[in-house]
């Protein structure tokens, strides 16, 4: 499977290159350094290539998506034997369609038109960057005057897929039990981890999205006084700040004081140790300051990543999600889906079931 590396922005600002510091890295399934899709990802860094229409110098946030887009298309390029170098604009259409068929997603469940078409335009603005760079043949793509619903006219490429304001399973969602959410998270501790259990449970409290919970280090979480101080005026909640957002706007989040504590408690006792094992077998000359690390016999310190976050909540057949027939939602979903976590009793949920569904925790 490829991945994506997260680079420590301050390291490589210090040998002098701050202006790609924040950029994501993408690595084959083996284990090999992309060329052209890191310096894909570099040049919109920069601003020395940008869609036509579009705008330079995406925020870290934007460029994490894209990142994430190109490896998706990446590993469905590696199951057909199919290179970037190589890849027709039809294939394209192909992998968006395999996404929206069930036949190229997480869940096995089809994905939304809109999910589909944002990871192929992505695709397709990177084939057509790397023909404009030589790094393959020409890379032609049809495209056409279209209307958005709110009367904008835009150039948008041909094969896209017919999207709604409102999707269909939007409008079927209700949330699962709090029975439900006690047992997923459960097996997320019993099977995940510890570490991996508070983050799950950090998105259910607060309602961050993933990229907010990896960037989140250990400093930013409620000291012990102020956990303290919220208790002794009887407050709900304890103010955290958050500096890596979507837009790269910084907010302040409430975090229930009771949750604050547990895992200011597990970070005095046992993250330092995860840490340190990090900091002895990576080699590296400085710690991590993340604040979710690994408590996995395998990966002991490691960071957790959007991925692993983003498998703890939404593998379907897999014992630390709950089976919802490919429905889910998120904190960050769209404003016609977005819940307020902190109503829902027992922490809320992350995951959302079609009305009239016999949800179960998968057996994995």
């Amino acid at each position: 499977m490829a991945k994506i590396v997260i680079p420590d922005g301050g390291a490589i600002s210090m040998l002098g290159f701050p202006s790609v510091a924040h950029v994501p890295v993408i690595f084959d399934s083996l284990g090999c350094y992309c060329r052209a899709l890191n310096r894909y990802l570099r040049e919109r860094a920069t601003g020395d290539w940008f869609p036509e229409g579009g705008r330079p110098f995406p925020s870290p946030s934007t460029l994490l998506k894209i990142a994430e887009d190109l490896k998706n298309f990446l590993e469905w390029g590696e199951k057909r034997g199919i290179s970037f170098e190589r890849a027709t604009y039809d294939q394209v259409l192909q992998y968006q369609r395999d996404q929206m068929a069930g036949r190229w997603s997480l869940t096995g469940a089809g994905l939304q038109p809109s999910t589909a078409n944002q990871r192929a335009d992505d695709v397709t603005l990177f084939l057509a960057w790397a023909a404009l760079r030589g790094l393959r043949a020409a890379f032609d793509v049809k495209r056409f005057f279209a209307r958005s619903p709110g009367g904008e006219t835009k150039m948008v490429r041909a094969g896209r897929a017919k999207e709604s304001g409102t999707s269909s399973a939007a409008k079927r969602f209700v949330l699962p039990t709090p029975a439900e959410v006690r047992d997923w998270l459960a097996r997320v501790r019993l099977q995940k981890g510890y570490a991996k259990y508070l983050a799950a449970r950090f998105i259910l409290e607060v309602g961050p999205r993933r990229m907010e919970v990896e960037a989140l280090e250990v400093e930013q979480w409620p000291s012990l006084e102020a956990i303290r101080e919220s208790e002794m005026h009887s407050r709900a909640t304890v103010p955290m700040d958050l500096f890596v957002t979507k837009g790269g706007r910084p907010r302040t989040v409430d975090v229930p004081v009771r949750f604050a504590a547990q895992v200011r408690e597990w970070i005095d006792a046992k993250r330092g140790t995860y840490e340190y094992r990090n900091f002895v077998d990576s080699g590296r000359k400085k710690r991590t300051r993340r604040l979710f690390l690994s408590d996995h016999p395998h990966a002991h310190g490691r960071p957790i990543s959007v991925t692993t976050i983003y498998r703890s909540r939404s593998y379907r057949g897999r014992s630390s999600g709950l089976l919802t027939r490919g429905v889910t939602c998120s904190p960050a979903s769209s404003s016609s889906t977005r819940w307020n976590w902190r109503h829902v009793p027992t922490a809320g949920s992350m995951r959302c079931r079609p009305a009239g569904s016999n949800p179960a925790v998968s057996s994995g």
